[in-house]
Formats: C-alpha cells, sequence, structure tokens
C-alpha cells in the first residue's frame, strides 16, 4: 500500500489498524512521524552526508524536528493502549529520545543505529534489527511504515506488511 504523508492518509490507516488488532505497525521517523529535513545536506551523487548529518543531531537542531500528519496514528494508538514500534536509521541518542517523548511517541522497541560507527545501509539495517526484535512466527503481524520503498522491500522480504510513504523526504534520501 502506498500512502501520502497527510491527515486524511493518517485516518485511513487509524482505519485499518483499528480493524484489525493482530497487525502492530513499525514506524521510521523521518519522513514518516518526522521532518528532520532542515538537518540533512545531500553528497553530489545523492546520498545523505551522514557525518554531516550526526553534525546537526544536537539538542537545539534536533528539537527543531517538525510533527509530521503520520503522528496522529501515533498518538491513537498511544489512546487506544496498542502497541508499536520504531525502526529509523537514525542513533537513538539522548536527543532523538527527547524528542520522541516530547511528540509522544512512546515504541515498545526502539530500533536505530548502534552508534555513530554504524554505517549499513537503512535497508540492511532496518531488516537485521526487524529480524532479532522478533521471532519468524510475530513476522505475519508486524507493518512497516516507511518513506523509503527499499525499506519496505526489505520487510516485505521477511514477510512483513508494509506501507509506502510518498514524500519529498524519501525522494530526496533516495
Amino acid at each position: 500500500m502506498k500512502i501520502e504523508n497527510t491527515t486524511k492518509a493518517a485516518s485511513l490507516l487509524i482505519y485499518k489498524l483499528a480493524s484489525d488488532p493482530k497487525l502492530t505497525p513499525i514506524f521510521d521517523l523521518d519522513g514518516v512521524l518526522l521532518d528532520a529535513s532542515h538537518r540533512c545536506k545531500f553528497k553530489p551523487c545523492g546520498a545523505l552526508d551522514l557525518d554531516d548529518y550526526r553534525k546537526n543531531t544536537t539538542a537545539e537542531k534536533v528539537s527543531q524536528d517538525r510533527d509530521l500528519p503520520l503522528l496522529a496514528v501515533v498518538h491513537w494508538l498511544n489512546q487506544a493502549g496498542r502497541l508499536y514500534h520504531v525502526a529509523t536509521a537514525r542513533v537513538p541518542c539522548q536527543h532523538t529520545r527527547a524528542r520522541l517523548k516530547a511528540s509522544q511517541i512512546n515504541p515498545l522497541i526502539l530500533m536505530g543505529r548502534d552508534g555513530d560507527q554504524d554505517r549499513r545501509g537503512d535497508a540492511i539495517l532496518k531488516a537485521e534489527k526487524i529480524a532479532a526484535n522478533f521471532k519468524p512466527w510475530e513476522l505475519g503481524d508486524l507493518v512497516l511504515i516507511d518513506d523509503l520503498e527499499s525499506n519496505c522491500e526489505a520487510a516485505r522480504s521477511l514477510g512483513l506488511g508494509s506501507v509506502h510513504v510518498l514524500t519529498d523526504y524519501g525522494i530526496m534520501m533516495r
């Protein structure tokens, strides 16, 4: 399934999750729940400059990440007492954790990079983290919500469902 990051799409996703209580979402952060594009610089080849991104991961700059419309799904899950997880290519540092708390993003499991030296590609990182955190028979009840198609493909290869969020942010990250 493909959706845009809009209030209408958030309502549709809430409806789908409400109609299937066994389904547990795994959210990406950047481009899905939060907009950190003000901290992103790209190399001439189009790849994210990770060194620059990490340099801009200060308390002040991370606190300026904007909430996106799909964050309403997380707030609904919180109110409904439903579990969800986060799989991000960020290092889950204290600044990111503070930003999650400020936006009321309280995942049961927060999966991210294992420090600044972790240079795995996003799809490999997320596939490995998901495989390490869930039993094979649990994968069919999980759905990855991500703005990069390659991450959605990796999730589907593990047996998860996926929702590809169509954003300019995801296009920039390719």
